[in-house]
Parts: C-alpha cells; structure tokens; sequence
C-alpha cells in the first residue's frame, strides 16, 4: 500500500513556499493521500492517450506515461517538478509525488507524435520497495550524480526500444534542473525547454535563506555546454517561487553567442496559467538561427 499524507498540506518547490493548502484543490484534506495523487496522475494521462509504463534501471524505478506513434523519429521528454517535497518549511514530505503534476498537464496537452513523460525518483511508487528511496531524493540531491545517472540509463534504453536518435526536452520547475544538465552532458539533445525552470538553485536558495541543496549539482554551472542547443526558458511574470532572475542568469552564463532566449509568460505564476499558454506553444520549438 501507498502511504497517505494526514495533515492539509503546503507545497513546496526547492524548499520554497507555493501556496496554502492549493486553492486548485477545492476538496477535503483527503484528497492530498498518495492513492489519490497516483489516481489523478493516471486519470490525467487516460485522458490523453498516455499509456502507463515503469522504466527500471538498477538504482531507480521512474514512472512514465508515453505515446509512441512513430518509433523512428523524435520524441519530446517532459520530465516533471520536484512535486510534493516538504509539507512546510522545515518538514520533509513522506512521499514526493506531486499534489498538480503540472509537468504532466503540460505533456498531455502536447500533440506531437512521439510523448513521453518521465516523473521523478520516487513519485507514483510504492516507497517501501524502492530501498533507494530515501528523503535526501527529494531534498539535498535532488539533482545528483545518481538521479541523473538513471535518466541517461533511460534516455539510453528509449533509444534502443523505439528506435529514436534524437530529443526534445521540457522540464518544469525542478526537472527543468534535470533537463539543463542532460543536455550538458548528451549529443542527442535537438532542443532544450524549461517552464518555471529551477536553473540556478544555489543563489536561489541562498537569497531565499533556505537550506543549500549540497547533495545536487547545479545546472548554472554547466550552462556553457549547452549553448549551441536550441533552448528557450520560459518564466511567469507571477511567479514569486522561481522568479525570472534565476532564468536570466542561466541564459546570461551562456555567453552573446548561443542560441536561448527567454519569454516571458504574462498571467503565469508558478503553478497557475501554463496549461491555458501550453495549448498552443507547445509546438514552438526552438532553433538556432
């Protein structure tokens, strides 16, 4: 069994407040319970024609929700947030899966041929037999060597299964971190997006006086092996949690020459008003010159 969170919950992001108790969530404290967060996930992906499947490299198990249509072209990897990683300020989450798997939402809506969402470490599954599962994979190394390992073993294992060569990558809030150091150390990447992207997390943390994530590594600092990918990174002009600065310090760190630009989305905050802007963005993707 899935364990249930009990209290009415806050969501965090890097350690960050969101909101009270999700006014999206206009139902009881119950609906917070990790059943009815897998529930929704599921109910979500159903809807859209993504099918259900677990990727199972050695260290981690990772919950995806897939459409291949065409095996031999390329596809676009969502990979989602950091979820529901603390219930306040300095209380952990027993569980991360995400409470609004915005990360979801945003790969549901995209119809492109080749969809394939990617959770994060311990999202959506049974903890009690995932032994590596511990709270420091949704705090401290969030974005480790290891996490990262298993999504290159994944990356690699997509590309032997369905035949795909090359990537489209999207990453929302904290998988935008995960999305920017993929693309840093892979050839297959042929465009780079992050939404509410958390790209700099050490001057993030250290402006907001909350706990450095000494355990992850720091997308920011390998910004330059990415400047020849097509990127764009995009920020809510309301988002007080991963505010447009930290974007702009990505993008800046690339140099005058590369091929990112930032775009600013007018009535987004962190969680609110993607999906409505996604409907018809999502086929925007970048490219140099």
């Amino acid at each position: 069994m899935l364990s249930t969170t009990k209290t009415c919950p806050l969501q965090y992001c890097g350690g960050l407040l969101l909101a009270t108790c999700l006014s999206l969530l206009l139902t009881s404290c119950a609906s917070f319970s990790v059943s009815k967060r897998v529930e929704n996930a599921n109910r979500i992906a159903a809807s859209h024609d993504l099918q259900r499947h677990i990727f199972m490299p050695p260290d981690l198990s990772i919950v995806s929700f897939l459409r291949i249509n065409k095996p031999d072209q390329i596809a676009t990897i969502y990979i989602e947030g950091d979820g529901y990683s603390w219930i306040n300020r300095t209380t952990l989450s027993s569980n991360p899966t995400p409470i609004d798997p915005i990360g979801l939402k945003l790969a549901a809506i995209d119809k492109s041929r080749n969809i394939i969402y990617l959770a994060r470490p311990c999202q959506y599954v049974d903890i009690k037999t995932q032994p590596k599962c511990t709270p420091d994979l949704w705090s401290s190394h969030r974005y480790s060597n290891l996490v990262l390992s298993n999504y290159h073993l994944i990356l690699n294992k997509i590309r032997r299964t369905y035949k795909i060569n090359k990537f489209h990558l999207v990453g929302f809030s904290g998988g935008a971190a995960i999305t920017a150091l993929l693309t840093a150390s892979r050839d297959d990447i042929a465009s780079l997006r992050t939404v509410a992207g958390n790209l700099n997390h050490t001057e993030l943390n250290k402006r907001e006086n909350v706990s450095a994530l000494h355990g992850s590594l720091d997308a920011i600092k390998y910004a330059q092996q990415t400047r020849s990918i097509p990127q764009a990174h995009y920020y809510g002009a309301k988002d007080t949690v991963i505010p447009g600065w930290v974007s702009d310090t990505y993008v800046r760190q690339l140099g005058k020459r590369n091929c990112s630009t930032r775009i600013e989305v007018p009535k987004a905050s962190h969680l609110e008003g993607w999906m409505k802007y996604w409907k018809t963005e999502w086929e925007n993707i970048p490219s140099c010159g």
